[in-house]
C-alpha cells in the first residue's frame, strides 16, 4: 500500500486496489490502519496520500529490502545478477508477465 501511494497524486481506494492487485476490502482495512498511524491522510473526497511519516516508513522498508537482497545475493557473481535483472526487466517491459 505504501508503495502504491509513494510518488503519486492522491488516489482513491479503488485506484489503489487496481494498482496493487488487492481486493478493495484489503485496501480499505489497510487505509484505516495507516490513517490511525498517521502514515496516510485523506484528501478531498475519497482520495488518500502518504504523510511524511508514511514516506519515512516506506524509505525504511526499502532500505531494509536492499540490505536483505544484498545478503541473499552475496554468493552470486555480480555478472549473474546483472544478466538476471536484464532478463526480468525485458520480460516486464515486453509484456511477457501479465497480471491475474
Amino acid at each position: 500500500m505504501l508503495a502504491g501511494l509513494y510518488q503519486s497524486p492522491p488516489l482513491t481506494a479503488e485506484d489503489l486496489s487496481r494498482r496493487m492487485y488487492l481486493d478493495l476490502r484489503e485496501v480499505d482495512d489497510a487505509l484505516k490502519d495507516f490513517l490511525a498511524q498517521k502514515e496516510v491522510e485523506q484528501h478531498t473526497g475519497d482520495r488518500f496520500a502518504l504523510t511524511e511519516a508514511g514516506r519515512a516508513r516506506r524509505r525504511a522498508m526499502m532500505e531494509y529490502l536492499a540490505k536483505y537482497q544484498a545478503e541473499q545475493l552475496s554468493d552470486l557473481p555480480p555478472s549473474d545478477i546483472a544478466v538476471a535483472r536484464r532478463v526480468l526487466e525485458s520480460l516486464l517491459l515486453n509484456g511477457a508477465v501479465t497480471s491475474p
